[in-house]
């Protein structure tokens, strides 16, 4: 009814946004807030002409986001009952909060703390260090603070210190179960420290716990949230996506030591790589209760972030030699991340498998495209032939240099591939659709560094449409009613472009160890056309193994050129059987399942 009376874009629309807002802060704050609020023509007037010119085709996630909030305001009987359910839990630890004062302004740190002061979950302790260089007026404000709230500790060191001495002062003070660390810029929302405690009553055994955030702009809106996948180790090492409210048990602190010198910029970053290296107990509260400060100089999601500097690729690197990894650390796609590229060792030989019948113009194009473009020499082309019959296909067969193995039977996608996996003696097997062209030369070398770590089992590359935008970023798991589809990231604070763990990949392109392969008892056979390749992927994450996608082996991918979309329904039935029930741990419940990487409204 609204969009037939006041349809989007129409002034209608902007005048009936206008009264609703108003009348919501009227019932909420009443009348003195409302005329304030409206006498802030500046901030108001340019979100009603962003929502009048804003191009069809969707709201901004920001737009969305905004919803969300105002649908998610704790009432105060949604607040009275979050504080008893907090004193009923059986597990009550107590959690220190460590404040780095990074470039401290009073009027920031008091909304920290302030932040703290007004956690729903109680047991808490606010631990902060100060040293010469800390403005006098700020350290008397916090020593006041230190002695109206015995909840609040604060240590004076000598000196000017970095930022690591200063913060390992602030661990020092630091008493509780758990250890959080909050910036002094920054702040938690009330049920912060709530939903970690929650978490910890079903899996009491974490040693770190994250948190979802977003960010705050210099006017006070809630824009940018960034709700994030479960733990990711790969990810990890892009791009410090664990980052805001990090909560980790004292004695896996005590034990890497605190925060560290040398990596000025990076000291979070690099205390989370090290934890991570600890313990593999790493759980993942997904609600953004972590608000970031947001600079009036950012221009997107992405920028400031997660500033990558040298600093960062330097706590990587460390990461890597102390892990027993070779390989270098580069500047990665998008700002505020890195790509670790490691070392191939030796130089193992991958047979390129391509299902194809007739179509020669699609094999012929992506056959040349490997031979022209790939930088990798030690590979043998295997194109399994499902009965050609038209003669200029049979004849560019003949003059293949490759092997051709016939399969003269009845269409099925994994019987193909498991009977050219079998007469295949290569290290490894990259399964490729015919529909695809290479475009970056070093693809099998990027899928080769993550396919050769013995704790993967496959790696998936990044297909774009002809046209450039992005038709595969991974696979997520659980749309649709229990299926699965091929994610584009949208953008989505650059998830498409930094390597990452996933679920599953496609086998369009897909590369495996042929030993992992057959251990896994290839592709199961009953999955005749569709899901074979996601379902690969899962039982390979049953036994223990990672799926990686990797944005740096990148081709084209003309999709559903040869068999078309349609799944048969025998394949749909058999995977929703088999994985129905599966939720995907690198995709947010709070996204919809549908419309990938939107907000569940």
């Amino acid at each position: 009814m609204r969009s037939s009376l006041a349809p989007s874009g129409a002034w209608r629309r902007l005048l009936m946004h206008l009264a609703a807002s108003g009348l919501r802060v009227l019932v909420r704050e009443g009348w003195r807030p409302l005329f304030h609020r409206l006498s802030r023509v500046r901030y108001w007037a340019p979100l009603l002409l962003e929502e009048r010119f804003r191009p069809a085709g969707g709201r901004s996630l920001n737009e969305q986001y905004r919803s969300w909030v105002q649908r998610r305001v704790p009432t105060e009987e949604r607040v009275r009952s979050m504080r008893e359910h907090a004193d009923g839990f059986r597990y009550r630890p107590q959690i220190s909060i460590a404040m780095l004062l990074r470039d401290p302004e009073p009027a920031y740190v008091t909304r920290a703390a302030d932040s703290v002061r007004e956690q729903l979950y109680d047991r808490w302790e606010l631990c902060i260090a100060t040293s010469d260089q800390t403005p006098p007026e700020l350290r008397e404000m916090l020593a006041s603070w230190g002695r109206e709230d015995p909840r609040i500790k604060v240590v004076h060191i000598d000196g000017e210190r970095d930022l690591a001495a200063v913060a390992n002062a602030a661990l020092g003070l630091a008493t509780g179960d758990f250890v959080g660390l909050l910036d002094d810029h920054d702040e938690l929302k009330p049920n912060a420290l709530f939903e970690v405690v929650r978490l910890l009553q079903v899996r009491r055994d974490l040693d770190i716990i994250y948190t979802d955030e977003d960010r705050r702009t210099p006017e006070g809106r809630l824009v940018d949230p960034f709700f994030k996948p479960d733990w990711s180790s790969d990810l990890l090492l892009s791009i410090n996506y664990v980052g805001g409210l990090s909560v980790f048990r004292r004695e896996v602190m005590d034990q890497v030591g605190g925060f560290r010198s040398g990596v000025e910029g990076s000291e979070d970053y690099d205390l989370i790589l090290r934890a991570t290296e600890a313990t593999d107990r790493i759980g993942h509260a997904a609600e953004p209760v972590y608000t970031r400060r947001r600079s009036p100089t950012a221009a997107g999601i992405s920028d400031g972030w997660h500033p990558s500097d040298h600093s960062a690729r330097g706590a990587i690197s460390d990461a890597l030699a102390r892990r027993g990894a070779t390989g270098e650390v580069e500047v990665g796609l998008v700002q505020g991340s890195s790509r670790v590229r490691y070392r191939l060792d030796g130089e193992p030989s991958v047979a390129v498998i391509i299902p194809t019948r007739d179509r020669v113009d699609l094999l012929h194009r992506c056959v040349e495209s490997i031979e022209r473009r790939s930088s990798y020499r030690n590979h043998e082309l295997v194109v399994v032939d499902n009965g050609s019959r038209e003669p200029e296909t049979l004849e560019y067969l003949a003059s293949l240099r490759g092997r051709v193995l016939r399969y003269p039977h009845e269409f099925n996608f994994s019987k193909m591939v498991n009977f050219a996996a079998s007469h295949v003696r290569a290290d490894f097997a990259l399964f490729l659709n015919n529909d695809t062209e290479v475009i970056a030369p070093d693809w099998i070398e990027a899928m080769l560094e993550h396919g050769q770590r013995s704790e993967v089992a496959a790696v998936g590359a990044r297909l774009l449409y002809p046209d450039g935008k992005p038709q595969h970023e991974g696979v997520v798991v659980g749309v649709g009613g229990g299926f699965a589809a091929n994610a584009a990231c949208r953008d989505y604070f650059g998830l498409g472009q930094v390597i990452r763990n996933v679920s599953a990949v496609t086998a369009a392109c897909m590369l495996t160890r042929v030993e992992v392969f057959r251990q896994l008892g290839g592709f199961d056979e009953h999955l005749r056309v569709a899901f074979n390749d996601v379902d690969f992927c899962l039982r390979a994450r049953e036994k223990g193994y990672l799926i990686v996608y990797t944005p740096y082996a990148l081709l084209y991918h003309h999709e559903g050129a040869t068999r078309g979309k349609v799944h048969p329904l025998r394949d749909d039935r058999f995977f929703r059987e088999r994985w129905g029930g599966y939720q995907d741990p690198y995709y947010s419940p709070k996204l919809d399942p549908n419309h990938l990487y939107e907000l569940k409204l």
